[in-house]
């Protein structure tokens, strides 16, 4: 573009000065006094000028769309990676719940196993449908944990609770997170067991 500007005011000083040597003539020229010569060269090469400043006005307005473009692009690249890497945490999220899903003992009551006694005890048989519960904790008068520091998957413990006095057991999964359940009688001897709740520290 600047190659066919610089040619086409070449172009237009060609046509000025044979003009001008055509109209007055080479004398005429060498006669006329220094301010008549600075009128008409101002006179005709304001329009060169006006040109090219349009042309630079132009220019700057190429370039500054093509910037807002750059920099539009640039923003969409940037959205699109947080997309992509929050996408990446959800699935990491995901598949850590997940795993920890699955290495989580699930405690629930044995149907049938509910016996409400005297005093308002109430024993009952819990059956874990999980996985292993690793280092358990709880009140041994209520809970009859086994000798070795595992619950495996599919083992039942037995529990003694008065009813409407919550008992809490606590346990380790495979992964080390610290885990406790909540277990509740009712009067009727009905018998419920929380969801495990992940602690920050051991019961």
């Amino acid at each position: 573009m600047w190659n066919k500007a610089i040619w086409a005011t070449l172009a237009y000083v060609v046509v000025v000065v044979h003009g001008a040597l055509a109209w007055w003539g080479p004398g005429k020229l060498r006669d006329m006094e220094p301010n008549a010569v600075g009128d008409f060269l101002a006179g005709t090469m304001a329009p060169v000028a006006i040109f090219w400043v349009m042309l630079t006005f132009w220019q700057q307005q190429k370039e500054l769309r093509q910037n807002t473009e750059a920099l539009r692009l640039q923003a969409d690249e940037l959205k699109a990676q947080v997309e992509a890497t929050t996408r990446l945490v959800d699935l990491d999220s995901a598949r850590l719940a997940r795993e920890i899903g699955q290495d989580r003992a699930v405690f629930e009551v044995v149907p049938g196993s509910e016996n409400l006694g005297f005093n308002g005890i109430v024993e009952v048989q819990l059956v874990n449908k999980g996985g292993r519960a690793l280092n358990p904790e709880c009140e041994r008068r209520v809970f009859e944990l086994p000798e070795s520091p595992v619950i495996e998957s599919g083992k039942t413990i037995k529990v003694r609770i008065m009813a409407g006095r919550p008992a809490a057991l606590g346990f380790t999964d495979a992964m080390g997170a610290r885990w406790r359940v909540q277990v509740v009688a009712t009067q009727r001897g009905e018998v419920s067991v929380s969801a495990p709740v992940r602690l920050s520290e051991t019961l």
